[in-house]
This record gives C-alpha cells, structure tokens and sequence, in this order.
C-alpha cells in the first residue's frame, strides 16, 4: 500500500489532465494574497514572510502542502513580499521597493526565451 503523504503518484499534478501554467512573466503575487485554480483544486500563496507556496484544496480548506520555496523572512516583520516570474526565468521572492531578491529559484541556461511556472500533467 501506499502512504499518500510520501507517495508522489497522490499528488495533484499526477490527475492534471494538460500541463498547468501556475505563473507567466507577467504576474506577480504579493503577501497575504492567492492565485486559485478552482478546477484543478490547487492554489498559490505568497506568505506575510515570504514564503511562496503551492497547496492542493482550497484557501479556506488547505489540505495538502505541495511545493514551498521554504524562505522564512519572519525577521522582516511589516514588509510586503512578493513572488515574480522574470524574463530570465528565475523565479523570485522580493521585499516590495527593494531590488535585493530574498528567494530565487535555480535555473542552468538563462534565456531571453517566454517562461512559466507550471505544473506538468502524469505522462
């Protein structure tokens, strides 16, 4: 049997029946705010420090924690993060009207090609 806790095949992107763009270079989430994706049961968080989350379920019901940048700017108390998609591909975490990223995600081959933040379906 399976634990579906640990078990990779439970989770949410494994039922996508298409890839699921969560986040294109246009979009930018900021703390306390959510982006949800009603059909497919998921949504996206940015934290009140910074933490930048994925969660199956809903903003009233979360039930599961998916992914999770696991940044913890508690320390920076009062601030306004927010998550973006940039041009290069980097995925990142900043203090609003700061330019020092405080989280970014690691790409190899920056590119000056369109980029997004997705889900890939159960292939």
């Amino acid at each position: 049997a399976t634990d579906p806790t640990t078990d990779p095949t439970t989770d949410a992107a494994t039922d996508l029946t298409t890839d699921l763009v969560l986040f294109n270079e246009s979009e930018r989430l900021y703390s306390g705010n959510t982006k949800v994706f009603l059909k497919e049961g998921l949504f996206l968080q940015q934290k009140a420090d910074g933490n930048f989350q994925l969660y199956q379920g809903s903003p009233s019901n979360p039930s599961r924690l998916i992914w999770e940048t696991g940044y913890d700017g508690a320390q920076s108390e009062g601030y306004t993060f927010f998550t973006a998609l940039q041009r290069d591909g980097h995925l990142i975490t900043r203090r609003k009207g700061d330019s020092k990223w405080f989280w970014k995600s690691g790409i190899t081959s920056p590119s000056s090609d369109e980029h997004y933040f997705a889900l890939a379906k159960n292939l």
